[in-house]
């Protein structure tokens, strides 16, 4: 009787403080519209492709940029299970939790920054990614796991409520039915949600105590998805999976994006070389300035082989596509 009331404490514990995963998990999506709308204020201003004109690899831009906004996200991702440590807070702070909820934590950024950045790539204005990225990012966070912990909390009052004397039988199949849906809607928020990392363990861990009920009443299913036996192992395989994806997703789109300005330059410079009847050799088609014709001409008199750096035909496009369109050179 003892075990069993021990037992059933822990499956209490865990289904009341699953919610911490949702909380912690708001609480970095605050943080993330941030990054993204730096990174749109980078593309807009051209501060990237400065850069890497510059000489900067591209992977080590983007691998800089995720290094350094990780940083800020790890400690906030480690600030739940050390309080849970610190204090020793019933059922999670126990070593096993403990464990099991760290390898979440530290991987739960990458897949939201991943995400951040791939959605920076569609907004034209940083203004209108601070306006949407909050809600976007809240909502993520948020929605999925209620949805999850709401079909879970009406299975078990099915279920549990279908096992009285003289109960509706018809408990038990819409218990099931919930229970069904919780499963298939965690499977799918596992492997499609950036959000879902440590709202989804944090929701296998609080409740998959509830599987301990099911050893007296085998009709009853509470049982969550797991792998191997691991219940965590499913949200945090997900995100690994939907990181891996995201990550090709960025590459592809930041390759394409550098691939049509490089064949629109080149399209340019054929264009203005067969205007002038130059084809092959870079000309512009406005009246150069005379200070930059005369600066052209005195650089062009010097021996290349003298210079640390030489740039030839070095065009700049400001405005581009707008009526005050202005190129430099």
């Amino acid at each position: 009787a003892a075990q069993s009331d021990t037992e059933a404490a822990h499956a209490v514990l865990g289904l009341t403080g699953s919610g911490c995963g949702l909380s912690l998990s708001v609480a970095m999506a605050i943080a993330l519209p941030y990054f993204a709308t730096a990174l749109v204020v980078d593309r807009v201003q051209r501060c990237t492709y400065t850069a890497t004109s510059q000489g900067l690899p591209m992977i080590a831009y983007w691998a800089g940029t995720l290094c350094n906004n990780y940083l800020h996200f790890f400690i906030l991702a480690l600030i739940t299970p050390c309080c849970f440590l610190v204090f020793q807070t019933p059922f999670y702070g126990e070593t096993e939790q403990i464990l099991r909820m760290i390898p979440a934590a530290l991987f739960s950024p990458v897949p939201m920054l991943l995400f951040a950045y791939n959605a920076s790539r569609l907004f034209t204005t940083s203004e209108a990614c601070a306006k949407f990225m909050p809600g976007i990012a809240l909502l993520a966070s948020a929605i999925p796991f209620l949805v999850v912990y709401m079909l879970i909390l009406l299975s078990i009052i099915e279920q549990l409520s279908s096992i009285r004397p003289g109960a509706n039988k018809g408990n038990l199949q819409t218990g099931l039915d919930f229970h069904r849906w919780a499963c298939i809607l965690h499977w799918l928020f596992s492997f499609m949600d950036p959000f879902y990392c440590l709202a989804g363990t944090f929701a296998a861990m609080g409740l998959s105590g509830l599987s301990t009920i099911t050893a007296d009443f085998p009709q009853l299913d509470l049982n969550f998805p797991s792998l191997a036996g691991n219940f965590v192992l499913v949200p945090l395989l997900g995100q690994v999976v939907l990181s891996v994806f995201m990550a090709a997703a960025l590459a592809w789109n930041v390759e394409r994006c550098g691939a049509t300005a490089q064949h629109n330059v080149q399209a340019s410079v054929e264009d203005q070389g067969e205007e002038t009847g130059m084809a092959g050799q870079r000309q512009l088609s406005y009246i150069e300035d005379e200070d930059v014709v005369r600066e052209m001409r005195h650089l062009g008199d010097r021996d290349p082989s003298d210079q640390a750096v030489t740039y030839k035909g070095l065009v700049h496009t400001y405005g581009r596509g707008t009526a005050r369109e202005v190129r430099a050179v």
